[in-house]
């Protein structure tokens, strides 16, 4: 775990130690799905190269807008170990939110769950000059999936440009940025090293027990940093995280996953 620096080298531990058939899991349509550690790191290491050859370069922003999802991690992988900046942004705040922190991060991508989150940004979209492509999550006509972004990596593999990617990233490095709610104002942009959630990562990684395949229900929003956070160290952990994009099913989803562990922020 001490070779764990920057947050992109989790999935490389990960699959060394464990290679789960169960790293990251959702629900589409009302039925569970997931990806494997192989499948995780191929993916995001696919999504790496189409960024790459649609033109995004290092400290470039990506916003995502998404519920609670495994196609959020894969996002997150791809855009942090090209050296470009994860903006995570929560879906359900005001359109003037969306419009202040889409220009104030000059966001050039975003990826949105689907259309309900299309629609909630559609009308401040010409508003936002730096932004050159929306994809989704989801099927839907006339919008380009996430999975034509790995396709066209698929078809344009930059594995040595990658991976000198890679390596020029240090652990206090910009990793994200984070905003908050604004009650005080506008949304404040937080920002985030590698080492600022690894280090917390770390900090609370003894707490739960060390038994590999234990199952994690995460439904706090992944752009809120305390979940966020927790989910890198389960990742670090080996646990099967499965993902609950609509916190009102949760009752269902506990008694169809039957998790180890749910976590909560204090009230």
């Amino acid at each position: 775990m001490k070779n764990i620096t920057r947050l992109f080298d989790i999935i490389d531990y990960t699959l060394k130690t464990y290679n789960n058939k169960v790293a990251i899991a959702g629900k589409n349509d009302d039925v569970w799905y997931a990806y494997s550690h192989q499948e995780y790191k191929k993916m995001a290491d696919n999504l790496s190269y189409g960024l790459m050859e649609s033109g995004i370069k290092p400290c470039d922003k990506i916003a995502t807008i998404t519920g609670n999802c495994p196609e959020w991690n894969i996002v997150d992988l791809a855009i942090l170990q090209i050296g470009a900046i994860h903006v995570p942004i929560y879906p359900n705040i005001s359109d003037a939110e969306y419009d202040y922190i889409l220009n104030h991060a000059e966001v050039k991508m975003v990826f949105v769950a689907g259309m309900d989150m299309y629609e909630r940004i559609k009308t401040i979209l010409p508003n936002i000059l730096s932004l050159k492509k929306i994809y989704t999550f989801k099927n839907i006509y006339g919008f380009e999936h996430f999975n034509e972004l790995i396709k066209l990596g698929k078809q344009n593999p930059k594995q040595e440009e990658l991976q000198k990617i890679k390596e020029s990233i240090g652990k206090n490095d910009l990793a994200t940025l984070i905003y908050t709610s604004g009650t005080t104002g506008q949304p404040k942009g937080v920002m985030l090293s590698h080492n600022n959630l690894l280090s917390n990562a770390k900090a609370v990684i003894s707490i739960p027990p060390n038994i590999h395949g234990w199952k994690i229900l995460s439904f706090l929003p992944l752009c809120h940093v305390y979940e966020r956070m927790m989910n890198y160290m389960f990742q670090i952990k080996g646990y099967s995280i499965y993902y609950v994009e609509n916190p009102g099913r949760l009752s269902k989803c506990v008694g169809e996953i039957k998790p180890n562990i749910i976590y909560l922020l204090r009230l």
